[in-house]
């Protein structure tokens, strides 16, 4: 059987970033860290009311959470078996020069990577099965070095047609919880302008 040919079409790409770094002066570090192990440890078995109340302390403690919020124009592709979400990173988040792409088999959407390239580079995975991956990481100033990204929890109901991704995961480094981030994003089909012609 012929493999099936690569689909590919532009598509708009909106974005919703929160990080929160665990390590600030401002903050109690213990008191992220504890928050952050009672949901790694529990996150199975808690009622699901008692873990959003949590979820939510563990955001609100780290003291003011950073939001970044654009959209921008991407390339969705289809090669019949892994769907790929391609984009250039945005001034706001710091990597101005970077390209972002998603990818994940259609058969294990809780399995998703972020390939960066440009003036930052990195590979993270991000799993809901395996949740601890070790990473590397280039800021492109200081030699690569690697992390680790610890998953939270991931939505993935992305396909050819659209749809949406949340990714929710903190950073490890040496075994310390450094940072904690929060994607969402939603892809719409870019649309052509209408070329409707006006009467006289």
């Amino acid at each position: 059987m012929a493999a099936q040919k690569k689909k590919r079409k532009p598509v708009k790409i909106s974005i919703i970033s929160s990080m929160a770094d665990l390590m600030t002066p401002e903050t109690e570090y213990g008191e992220l860290q504890e928050l952050a192990d009672i949901l790694d440890e529990v996150e199975d078995d808690i009622d699901p009311v008692l873990y959003d109340v949590l979820n939510h302390l563990f955001s609100a403690v780290g003291g003011e959470l950073e939001r970044i919020e654009f959209t921008t124009d991407g390339t969705l592709s289809d090669d019949g078996k892994r769907i790929e979400i391609s984009y250039e990173e945005s001034e706001l988040c710091g990597m101005a020069g970077s390209r972002t792409t998603l990818l994940f088999d259609k058969v294990t959407p809780g399995l998703v990577t972020m390939v960066r390239t440009g003036t930052h580079s990195s590979s993270l995975v991000f799993n809901a099965a395996d949740r601890r991956q070790r990473c590397m990481y280039d800021t492109g100033i200081i030699p690569p070095f690697e992390l680790c990204v610890l998953t939270r929890s991931i939505d993935n109901s992305l396909s050819y047609e659209g749809g949406k991704l949340a990714l929710d995961y903190i950073i490890e480094m040496r075994g310390v919880k450094t940072e904690y981030n929060n994607l969402l994003m939603e892809v719409r089909e870019l649309k052509p302008p209408s070329l409707g012609i006006q009467g006289r």
